[in-house]
């Protein structure tokens, strides 16, 4: 078994190792951003949101999971079903607006973990119009992952990993 496979192995990786171990670790965000992102129709959360309900693949609803748990202890204040929000005030697209009274209250009822079932692996949409967004963790998850990979299959033990900034201006 290579030490890249076995992961019981503490030693430190060697310069030729660090290329591919930081290619993989880039792959990984690169797929979890394919997986979570709402800016492309065809990742997962995108699919999820388009049908209102879903089987999702195991790693991702434990992420959904942690998030309701942080709805729950934040009483409301951390809520990533929050889509139909950041449409209505013109996030999405980067054209911040103030929506009307009319458009945040519809926004509202359509906004909410409230409305999310969690169950067996499968999400489902209590509300029609529901969206999640996971923007507020997915940069910090990919990036718990790609560390996870690194200490896993390569060997990693320390590293500085950085998801750059995010500006809107």
């Amino acid at each position: 078994m290579s030490m890249a496979n076995s992961g019981a192995s503490k030693a430190r990786p060697t310069a030729e190792k660090a290329i591919p171990a930081a290619h993989a670790a880039l792959d990984l965000i690169d797929e979890l951003e394919d997986q979570l992102t709402v800016y492309r129709d065809h990742s997962e959360v995108s699919r999820l949101n388009a049908a209102g309900a879903a089987h999702v693949e195991p790693r991702l609803f434990e992420l959904l999971e942690r998030c309701a748990g942080w709805t729950r202890e934040t009483d409301g204040a951390f809520d990533i079903a929050a889509g139909a929000l950041v449409k209505a005030w013109g996030f999405y697209k980067r054209e911040g607006r103030v929506p009307t009274w009319r458009e945040q209250a519809d926004a509202m009822t359509r906004t909410g973990m409230r409305h999310v079932v969690l169950s067996d692996g499968a999400v489902k949409f209590r509300v029609p119009g529901l969206e999640l967004n996971l923007g507020a963790v997915g940069k910090g998850y990919a990036l718990d992952r790609a560390a996870e990979l690194l200490r896993r299959e390569w060997g990693v033990r320390s590293a500085l990993l950085h998801g750059g900034g995010s500006s809107v201006y």
